[in-house]
């Protein structure tokens, strides 16, 4: 229920749902802070494809209803629409790419509600560069045990990746298509949430910068 320490969190399927769930919301919790995860898609249809005109009006209800931040959880990776996409250079950073299409994101919002219910603050949202999966590159020595290969390889995929958001998205080494390359029978919502539980959000603040920034914007 909405409240002055309750953060609503729109995302993208079944995946993040557990994610925020099982893993963020525990450690957000022992900072006074209380996340609630809602799947973007309509009930009882399957997560993917998310696009700006699906969860604008998701967005605007939370706001709406009191939330004290409403936030997005989205994959860059296969995003098809997404306000400031189409300016993106070809070569952008995962930085550029996410400060680019968030401030775009909340700037529309902005306009679309005429400056009413204080978009600019209470909308936060993230995107992850280049997906969820990202996130599991954080401690190499962790993923490499669960995934059942060696170390080195893990550490050979990530040469020349300032940070795991690095990781990039082409059909080939997205970070998802590399973990199930690793492993055919990755399961997300369980080798994926069973890896993140044990790397720990502190590991993966550590080693990326852009979560670690969306924490911050939400006070943890």
């Amino acid at each position: 229920m909405p409240g002055e320490e309750h953060v609503l969190v729109i995302v993208e399927g079944r995946t993040e749902i557990l994610f925020v769930k099982e893993v963020l919301a525990p450690y957000c919790a022992a900072r006074g802070l209380y996340l609630v995860p809602m799947q973007a898609s309509k009930p009882g249809k399957p997560g993917g494809d998310v696009r700006f005109s699906r969860v604008r009006l998701d967005v605007q209800t939370g706001l709406k209803q009191g939330w004290r931040h409403v936030c997005t959880f989205v994959d860059y990776y296969g995003l098809s629409e997404w306000p400031g996409m189409e300016n993106l250079p070809s070569n952008a950073t995962p930085k550029q790419i996410s400060d680019s299409l968030n401030q775009a994101a909340i700037g529309e919002l902005d306009r679309e509600l005429d400056g009413q219910l204080r978009v600019q603050g209470r909308y936060v949202p993230f995107l992850a560069v280049h997906e969820f999966e990202a996130l599991l590159f954080s401690d190499p020595g962790i993923l490499a045990e669960e995934l059942g290969v060696a170390r080195a390889e893990i550490e050979a995929a990530m040469m020349g990746c300032a940070s795991p958001e690095y990781v990039n998205n082409s059909r080939v080494t997205a970070p998802s298509k590399r973990l199930t390359r690793w492993k055919q029978n990755y399961k997300k919502t369980v080798t994926g949430i069973t890896i993140a539980k044990r790397i720990g959000v502190e590991t993966m603040r550590a080693k990326c910068p852009l979560f670690h920034e969306w924490l911050c914007k939400l006070g943890v």
